[in-house]
């Protein structure tokens, strides 16, 4: 049985809290790109005043520049 962190991720949820920060962008985004096998990602973000979770995801997280190979690919 190989023993990776891939294969530990493989069919398990994972919950990321801080995503809008600079390391939890990181982490999603390795997430998204290395670990195929993860079956949900849980997204814990607080509101904001004037904007919607639903702006904060999408501008702060998934229009950032960190997630260009992920739109490339």
């Amino acid at each position: 049985m190989e023993d990776t962190i891939e294969h530990f991720y493989t069919n398990k949820g994972v919950v990321v809290t801080g995503t809008t920060g600079f390391v939890g962008k990181c982490l999603l985004e390795k997430m998204l790109r290395d670990l195929s096998g993860v079956s949900s990602v849980f997204l814990l973000i607080r509101p904001k005043k004037g904007k919607t979770l639903a702006d904060r995801v999408r501008t702060e997280i998934f229009l950032s520049p960190i997630f260009d190979r992920l739109r490339q690919e």
